[in-house]
């Protein structure tokens, strides 16, 4: 038995031939496929390389945000594979995904794996690189209930920073549960899923967004 990583545009589509909802988002391949794209879905956008041989796309300098005219993006869409090219010499590329930028926006992770030992689990906490500065981080096992999914939430020492503090407006909890549980259910239909891992996702006081996806499956004989 061996596994299967999809790239970013496969594991979109998977999530979204799934029921779970996926922001808008094109591949473009040129830089003025790139313009045409962002022009389409509307600015700021959001370039990404995509790369079956790159995990880690920030590392190789593979993402540019807040993109707000064609001129930033044409000049973002070379300058990532002027960077990916130094920096990960001989990765084939797929392309550049372009995607709208999500402002105001609390970065969070869901994560989900295969434990041999308990079998499925689910990881939520603060995202982006804070999940490895900080290590806030909650564990649940599916099939997660809702109520479960909101003290996963709940019980991160970030939730402040979801609730609303300062001021600040508070973040849609109820959407992020919905996503828990929605990755939960997944966990638990889809046999073949070994891995997920949604870093970041975006979570405003209007939605939470999926901004970057990850997915394993396994490869059965």
């Amino acid at each position: 038995m061996s596994t299967h990583p999809l790239i970013e545009t496969e594991a979109r589509h998977y999530l979204q031939s799934r029921g779970i909802s996926i922001p808008e988002y094109r591949l473009a391949t040129s830089p003025q496929e790139a313009v045409d794209h962002a022009k389409a879905l509307d600015f700021p956008v959001v370039l990404k390389i995509v790369s079956r041989e790159i995990v880690h796309k920030s590392d190789v300098g593979g993402v540019r945000v807040n993109l707000r005219t064609a001129e930033e993006v044409a000049e973002a869409y070379g300058s990532i594979l002027s960077s990916v090219s130094e920096r990960a010499p001989g990765a084939k590329i797929d392309g550049v995904l372009v995607a709208r930028h999500v402002e105001n926006a609390l970065e969070v992770i869901i994560g989900a794996t295969v434990d041999k030992q308990f079998g499925p689990v689910i990881m939520f906490g603060l995202g982006g690189i804070f999940v490895e500065v900080f290590k806030d981080v909650t564990f649940g096992t599916p099939p997660l209930s809702r109520p479960e999914a909101e003290s996963m939430v709940r019980d991160i020492q970030g939730y402040p920073l979801i609730k609303g503090v300062r001021g600040q407006s508070g973040k849609n909890e109820p959407a992020l549960t919905n996503l828990l549980v929605q990755v939960s259910d997944l966990m638990m239909k889809d046999r073949d899923l070994a891995e997920v891992d949604l870093n970041p996702v975006l979570v405003t006081s209007e939605d939470a967004y999926i901004a970057d996806a990850r997915i394993i499956i396994t490869n059965r004989p």
